[in-house]
């Protein structure tokens, strides 16, 4: 199967062309952006996932500046059967059962993408690429109330 497999990444900005029937007035084309933007959506919003993994340093400090960081841990693929291959890469919540982690977000991303996009979801990859504490409230809100204090 891996040899079916056309690679296209995010960044390509390439399309998935939906199959279509007799009854169609015209085709419908779902860019790989869209795909990806669900597939981050859903991801974030599983329990256990604390965020979206760079694939580096270097792509972490870009993912802080970019709109679309997202573009570089979602890799999205299509079959010669025009079916999705959908590879995100994450980090999840230090002390989550990862198997159970992993399998929701994989149903969540094939299941919404499918029903969203018309996209027919071959296999979705989770990679989870670390763990961490999740952060607590007053971790969150220090930075911002010192912020406040200095410019008072």
């Amino acid at each position: 199967m891996a040899e079916n497999i056309e690679k296209k990444n995010v960044k390509e900005n390439v399309m998935v062309t939906l199959p279509s029937s007799s009854e169609d007035k015209g085709a419908v084309n779902v860019w790989n952006n869209v795909i990806a933007h669900i597939v981050k959506k859903y991801t974030l919003d599983e329990e256990g996932i604390i965020r979206m993994a760079p694939p580096s340093l270097m792509g972490g400090l870009a993912d802080l500046f970019s709109k679309r960081g997202y573009e570089r841990n979602i890799v999205i693929d299509v079959t010669e059967e025009n079916q999705l291959v959908i590879t995100v890469a994450v980090i999840v919540k230090f002390g989550s059962i990862i198997p159970d982690v992993t399998k929701n977000v994989q149903n969540v991303i094939a299941d919404m993408v499918a029903l969203q996009t018309g996209c027919p979801v071959a296999q979705v990859n989770v990679n989870v690429m670390d763990v961490e504490e999740e952060p607590l409230p007053d971790e969150e809100e220090a930075p911002a109330e010192e912020e406040e204090q200095k410019q008072d």
